[in-house]
Formats: C-alpha cells, structure tokens, sequence
C-alpha cells in the first residue's frame, strides 16, 4: 500500500465506530512520532511510501481482533513465541496491509502510578510496561523498502535518527527473504497518576523488505524489535 498520508481503510468500508476508533489510533501515532515525519521528509521526499503493517501490544488481543475483523481483515495461521517476555503473536491480512498483533501471557496485577513504578516494571519487563501505559496504541508503522541496505546506510550517513542496535540493526530471516530494522521509539511526557510528567517510550519506525513476495513475520526479527521500546 502507497502512502503519503495517513493510510486508507480497506475500500468500501462503513464509516463506524471501528473504523473512526483506528483512525484515531492512527493520528495519534502520527501527531506522537516525529521520526516518520523526519523519515518521510528526509529519505521519501517525493516517493509515496509502502505501507506494509502496524503493530500493537496487549493484555487480551481478542477485542482488537474483531475490531479488525469487522475491517476485513484475516487472521492467518501463524503463531509467534517469546517466552522471554511471556508474549505470543499473531498477525493479520487485508489487501490495504498487514497486522501484527501481540499479547501477554500472565495475569496483571502491576498497576502504575508513578514514574517509579514505571522504571520497576520496566526492567522487569518492558512489554508489560509499555502496554500498561499505552494500552493498544499502534506500537509503531512499518514501511516496506526494496532494498533494506540502502535505506540503513542513508540514516547512518544522516546521522539524525537513532537506529534500534546500531552495530547490527539489520535482523533477517532463516529463509533470506524477510529483513527488518527500527529506529528506537520516540519518547513523550507522559502524566502519572500520582501528578508527575515524565518522557517514556512510546512508538518508533520499522523498515521491512520482503524478497521473493515472502509472507509472514519471523520470531527472531520481531524479537528484536520489541526492544526498540527499551529505556535508554
């Protein structure tokens, strides 16, 4: 899917409360990520982009399924692990562009109410941290390039964005065909409910190139980029 703006909804949609409800997660993340502004501007100046999926985070994945769903989208039969955090994923498949939908596995009982609580929880887990703080905000936009080496070698030569591993940001599939890299997520002020404001982590900017018409995602790239919310 070409963009320049905001994606379209899969055609021929309704206009319901689903469809508004992705819009607004959409244009939250776009008002919230200066990094795909800077990339759009910087590196895509005249060249629509290649949208090829969103990702979100969650405690139960079931709502936002039929969310999506109700857009026509399919899920498919792929299912990804990562004991590490206690998260599986899944993903999704319209003809507009994909969804990779993820969820935690334990019972939540961590609240958070101050910065502090945050920084505990978050080196014990950061999925759990992030998601108890933005709860099912698109996680970050991921752009299909045709050439993944080119576009990392323009942002380190730009040296503006900062790259999620830089001494090897470049993760690839067993297979060869799926490469994916991020840029590490964009921090906003985010007011606890004890009254402070502090910056957190909150979405980022994926690349992905897909040789050979490859499908899917693959464990151990997505691995990856799931640190690309980490506090530095």
């Amino acid at each position: 899917m070409m963009m320049s703006n905001p994606p379209k909804l899969p055609p021929r949609l309704p206009i319901n409360a689903h469809t508004m409800n992705l819009l607004e997660k959409f244009t939250k993340y776009y008002q919230h990520t200066p990094s795909f502004h800077y990339v759009k501007r910087r590196f895509f100046p005249t060249t629509p982009l290649v949208f090829d999926h969103v990702a979100h985070r969650s405690f139960g994945y079931t709502p936002i399924l039929a969310y999506y769903a109700s857009l026509r989208f399919e899920q498919q039969k792929d299912l990804y692990h990562f004991p590490h955090l206690h998260v599986h994923a899944i993903w999704l498949k319209s003809p507009s562009f994909r969804v990779f939908l993820s969820q935690y596995e334990e019972p939540i009982f961590q609240q958070i109410k101050s910065y502090e609580d945050y920084q505990r929880i978050q080196k014990q887990n950061d999925y759990v941290a992030w998601t108890l703080l933005h709860k099912d905000d698109i996680n970050h936009v991921a752009i299909q390039v045709p050439n993944l080496d080119d576009i990392i070698q323009l942002i380190q030569r730009d040296g503006h964005l900062r790259l999620n591993n830089p001494d090897q940001p470049i993760e690839q599939s067993v297979d060869g065909k799926l490469r994916q890299a991020s840029t590490v997520a964009d921090k906003i002020p985010f007011q606890f409910p004890n009254g402070e404001t502090k910056e957190v982590p909150y979405a980022f900017v994926e690349f992905i190139e897909r040789r050979d018409g490859r499908e899917g995602f693959e464990t151990r790239n997505a691995a990856r980029i799931f640190t690309s919310t980490q506090v530095r």
